[in-house]
């Protein structure tokens, strides 16, 4: 019950010079971020513009302007420059068409998704089903198509997590055979569900992206070629919170798909928020206490919504009437050991990954993106997932 599309021929596509601007900009804000710290520096040495300081100041911010200005307007005009390039030569294959070229499109949304969707940007991903590295619209023909004729009516839907894409579930597959949860666990008996993988942008606001799961949710629901009779959702790391942020969107939507859903499983997922992403919160207001740190705490300002999102605990509800689980794991064996409980997965501790009323499980020896695709997890997804 694996998704059998036909492959397709890779068709053109402005990623390669949406790229290519995205550069350049990224330069000229580099450059803009160095000004600063120089003027900040400037400032120390010269004291504030203005006629106390003298001409050595004016001087020096005339020169340093037209350097910074002149630098600026070198990278524009060459990012510009190779973006026409290649929309002249017919834009390139998508970046998306391959799966590592969609993991650093993922890690990409992840870091600035918003900015790029508020720039129209050519490379932020937009929610929607994926089969074969490719948006699957949601109306029955197509889903037909992309999931073949003895599709279930019990589908699983994966949901990532931040930086991460629907080729992130494939991640270390060399180790296990080339098998993910998907094709090892779902498709097959005893489980014998179908497995269905979505793509977000993950650098949006987690309540953005649950109205926009939630929608999807119920076009997919709507059009699934078979009555869907149980569906299934699993996240990992802030896909998590996207589900559960979905499911709170639903009720004030009024859609009907979390009457269908009976298992929600979190590998992994922040309920009460990420160290890192607190760690970047309050080094931010540290840095900002000097004028020289400043252009350094702006970088991290920058950082997108849905980072700034991982930073608190989703105080929504679960979806009502689902068997909800939890798995967290830890680098160390135990997790009592007092490194697991320092450093939990690396990125999420274990009292954030259980902080929701669900079947608790601990994986040891384990990263966060182990959870992504692990035989030590098998078990427990079996067993969920089959109803147990």
């Amino acid at each position: 019950m694996t998704p059998t599309r036909t492959p397709e021929l890779a068709e053109p596509s402005d990623e390669l010079g949406a790229l290519a601007e995205l550069a350049a900009q990224g330069f000229a804000g580099m450059v803009g971020q160095v000004q600063e710290l120089h003027g900040a520096i400037a400032e120390r040495s010269f004291g504030p513009t203005g006629a106390a300081s003298g001409p050595p100041r004016a001087v020096h911010d005339a020169i340093a302007g037209a350097v910074y200005a002149g630098v600026r307007g070198a990278g524009a005009l060459l990012g510009a420059g190779l973006a026409r390039s290649v929309r002249a030569a017919g834009g390139g294959p998508r970046i998306s068409d391959d799966a590592r070229g969609r993991l650093a499109q993922g890690a990409l949304n992840g870091l600035v998704g918003d900015r790029l969707e508020a720039d129209g940007n050519a490379l932020a991903v937009g929610m929607a089903v994926r089969v074969g590295g490719r948006d699957v619209a949601c109306d029955s023909e197509a889903l037909a198509r992309a999931f073949g004729a003895e599709v279930s009516g019990a589908p699983v839907v994966f949901v990532h997590g931040l930086c991460e894409s629907d080729a992130a579930w494939a991640i270390r597959a060399e180790r296990h055979g080339g098998t993910t949860y998907m094709s090892r666990v779902v498709a097959p008996a005893p489980v014998g569900r179908t497995p269905v993988t979505v793509r977000y942008n993950s650098g949006v606001a987690v309540a953005e992206n649950g109205r926009r799961l939630s929608a999807l949710l119920e076009a997919l629901c709507a059009a699934w070629p078979v009555e869907v009779e149980r569906l299934a959702l699993v996240g990992h790391s802030m896909g998590g919170l996207v589900i559960r942020a979905a499911g709170h969107a639903a009720t004030a939507e009024g859609h009907g798909w979390p009457a269908r859903v009976d298992t929600t499983v979190s590998l992994g997922t922040p309920h009460r928020g990420a160290p890192l992403a607190q760690a970047a919160r309050f080094a931010t207001a540290a840095l900002d206490l000097t004028p020289e740190s400043r252009a350094v705490g702006t970088v991290l300002r920058t950082r997108s919504a849905g980072i700034q999102d991982l930073a608190h605990a989703l105080d929504v509800p679960l979806i009502a009437g689902a068997r909800h689980h939890a798995v967290a794991a830890t680098v160390t064996a135990d997790h009592r050991h007092p490194l697991g409980r320092m450093v939990g997965d690396l990125l999420v501790l274990t009292p954030s990954a259980h902080g929701i009323e669900a079947t608790l499980r601990h994986v040891g020896s384990h990263d966060h993106f182990d959870l992504l695709n692990s035989p030590a997890v098998d078990d427990l997804l079996r067993a969920w997932l089959g109803g147990s």
